[in-house]
């Protein structure tokens, strides 16, 4: 068969309107969404799951205690410092 025989041939044929069921089945999947819910799987990168636990166990340790307690500060409650203790901390450097 040459091109043009190839061509001709080409321009004639027709596909079928139809899917065969059991073609469809295996491309689409029979199975519900309810099912891929209960057996399905989705892959998730290990950053972003370990991030995730991390969250979720920080959150719950900041809140396990109830909700967290707002305190209101006042100006009443700073006390003076009883106790000052200068100390000087110079580079190695300083020439003086």
């Amino acid at each position: 068969m040459d091109d043009r025989e190839l061509q001709d041939l080409l321009s004639r044929w027709k596909a079928p309107n139809e899917v065969p069921p059991h073609i469809e089945q295996r491309i689409f999947g029979a199975e519900n969404w309810w099912r891929w819910l209960l057996r399905g799987s989705v892959r998730i990168p290990v950053p972003v799951l370990g991030f995730a636990v991390l969250l979720i166990a920080g959150g719950y340790l900041f809140f396990r205690d109830g909700v967290v307690e707002k305190r209101e500060l006042r100006l009443a409650d700073f006390q003076p410092v009883s106790e000052i203790k200068v100390r000087v901390i110079r580079s190695r450097n300083a020439t003086h």
